[in-house]
């Protein structure tokens, strides 16, 4: 069997309920469920199929076999649930989301994300590009330079609140967003 089968049956399963959806004239992209299946295909399916020898070398061939085939049945198993209907029974259990994000938490939240953004940048501008090895270790924190937009995000919703909007917050938020691309 090829190490990527379950990587390919993931977007299968993705593309199949994505088509349903379509041809039915039920597709929301505002669901959360869609919300979820556009973060679930970055690490299963781009990143599974973008680092395979990368995985396969550091951890061998087995454990990312098996670690693609519980990307998989998580999946499935997540639709199966979703569409069973017990979790809408289930989420009165849930603590309600918050209505608005405590400036002070993005406040003391950001920098940290911007100074690991800046640190794992740093580490990538050191190193260089080319064919050089890396450890395991260092190609995973090689790829934490995405923490910063996390940052900006939060600073950008943050700053454009509509009851107490906050320019320094917006101003910054933007800045670190331009910073990234």
């Amino acid at each position: 069997m090829d190490e990527l089968y379950y990587v390919f049956m993931t977007g299968t399963v993705i593309a199949v309920y994505f088509f349903t959806h379509v041809i039915g004239r039920k597709f929301d992209p505002f669901a959360p469920v869609w919300l979820f299946l556009v973060g679930y295909i970055q690490p299963y399916i781009i990143q599974a199929t973008s680092y395979h020898e990368w995985a396969v070398g550091a951890r061998g061939k087995e454990l990312v076999v098996a670690a693609n085939f519980r990307a998989l049945w998580a999946l499935v198993w997540f639709l199966a649930v979703y569409h069973l209907g017990i979790g809408r029974k289930l989420a009165w259990l849930l603590p309600l989301p918050p209505r608005r994000w405590s400036a002070t938490q993005v406040a003391l939240i950001s920098p940290p994300l911007v100074l690991w953004g800046l640190y794992c940048a740093g580490m990538l501008l050191r190193r260089g590009g080319g064919d050089m090895a890396y450890s395991p270790e260092e190609s995973l924190i090689r790829s934490f330079p995405f923490v910063m937009m996390v940052s900006a995000v939060m600073l950008i919703v943050t700053g454009r609140a509509i009851q107490t909007p906050r320019p320094q917050y917006l101003a910054a938020g933007l800045t670190i967003a331009g910073c990234m691309s």
